[in-house]
């Protein structure tokens, strides 16, 4: 566990950021999780209430896209709140910018890319936001990033990870404080020697939208760069829940490894389960995985002990002040929950608005790009470089390791961590390098 904090944060008791999630409440969420036009402030006696600081100007509207109900709700529920953990962090507990409140208005996606369209013409038409923020989909955030540069609003992107966002499709309107899907196949077979994975065979898996297969890509290109040979890349639907077919068609291949980018619960906890119970790791197939969410650590238990792999973001395997911050921060802001997985990288989102807006002087897109190009900040995971020619932050990676947690579970350590020099690549967008 962290060391404590030595500086107590403070919240202010009244409404400075507001949810407002269309007719929606927070479904499926816990109830540690803001209602719908609430305060996103911790419950009554969960910290200190500070002094309500001075409103000099209006409010600063940030419109978030989140996933608060469909397929990958659980991952909405981490994106938002650690956003809203970052929010915090980065205005030491005001919600303010130079007298400015914050006013935060969400909308659920519902993990459609047409519904996600039509909440973000609201928040950039309707609404009328300063910038714009969210969505674990990457099929979402690529149609909706030229929308936001056609009005003139900044689009920050927290979690979702297609390479096109940054790379293909760049518009200097949108920037990415996650990393992508080429830093996390770096990562998740940057723990395998040239020499273990040249003359193997393998299968690469992953959800089939476009983050899923820029991820295969990225895992497959990854492989034959070291030497292997991808036999086929298979693409179940988002929402499969029955991957029968899938494995017994990796089963007659007989790869030397089975290469997953697991997205969604689906993916996480069912995949692995009808792995293990259809027999595809009984003949010494290799399972190569990110290692997921706290659900997907209860789903492998014990029996995952020793796997390795890219760990996107594990409360344990960080120390950093700002990681202390965030897990002092979530929990007591929802009922000592820790942070898990998206949380850690939209907690970076939320910081590096504060930055560009201090930075600009205010939410201007111009003043507030030129702020952002060549950022260098400290966070979660350490420095972070949001490059000028892209607008994708460079940033450390780790590689996890899955360990016992004592009592008949497990947890995630970290196996090794790659510097944020380790994590350059070309800059792939048109006319940027």
């Amino acid at each position: 566990m962290k060391s404590a904090m030595k500086k107590s944060y403070r919240y202010i008791a009244l409404v400075l950021a507001i949810l407002m999630i269309g007719a929606l409440a927070l479904a499926g969420c816990n109830k540690s999780e803001p209602a719908a036009g609430s305060s996103a402030a911790p419950a009554a006696g969960s910290s200190e209430a500070a002094e309500e600081p001075e409103v000099t100007g209006p409010p600063i509207k940030i419109g978030l896209l989140n996933e608060t109900s469909g397929a990958y709700e659980q991952w909405g529920k981490m994106e938002l709140q650690g956003f809203f953990s970052g929010l915090y962090y980065a205005t030491d507990g005001t919600m303010a910018i130079d007298g400015r409140p914050l006013e935060v208005i969400v909308e659920d996606t519902t993990c459609d890319v047409g519904v996600g369209v039509q909440k973000a013409t609201k928040l950039l038409e309707d609404d009328k936001v300063d910038i714009l923020s969210g969505t674990c989909i990457s099929s979402i955030a690529l149609a909706v990033m030229d929308m936001a540069a056609e009005k003139g609003v900044p689009y920050v992107i927290n979690c979702a990870a297609s390479d096109d966002i940054t790379g293909a499709n760049f518009n200097e309107y949108t920037f990415r404080t996650g990393r992508n899907l080429t830093m996390a196949a770096e990562a998740g077979l940057g723990f395998l020697n040239e020499d273990e994975i040249e003359g193997t065979t393998w299968v690469v898996l992953a959800p089939d939208y476009a983050g899923g297969r820029s991820g295969g890509e990225s895992l497959g290109a990854g492989v034959e760069a070291r030497g292997g040979k991808v036999l086929d890349y298979i693409y179940p639907p988002m929402d499969c829940t029955d991957f029968t077919s899938y494995i017994q068609k990796i089963k007659s291949l007989n790869p030397d490894y089975l290469c997953a980018a697991i997205v969604g619960n689906n993916f996480i906890v069912k995949f692995p389960q009808q792995l293990k119970e259809l027999g595809a790791l009984d003949n010494g197939m290799q399972y190569v995985t990110s290692i997921a969410d706290f659900d997907f650590l209860k789903t492998v238990g014990e029996a995952g002990i020793g796997q390795i792999g890219e760990a996107l973001y594990h409360y344990n395997c960080w120390d950093t002040p700002a990681n202390d911050a965030l897990i002092q921060i979530h929990q007591e802001l929802y009922n000592g929950e820790y942070p898990d997985f998206w949380a850690g990288e939209s907690f970076v989102g939320a910081q590096a608005i504060v930055l560009g807006i201090q930075k600009a002087g205010g939410t201007d897109g111009q003043a507030f790009i030129k702020a952002l190009e060549g950022l260098e900040f400290e966070s979660v995971k350490g420095t972070y470089i949001i490059r000028a020619e892209d607008h994708q932050a460079l940033q450390p990676m780790a590689v996890g390791r899955i360990i016992s947690d004592g009592n008949g579970g497990a947890t995630v350590e970290a196996a090794a961590i790659i510097p944020l020099e380790g994590m350059t690549f070309p800059v792939t967008a048109p006319g940027r390098a």
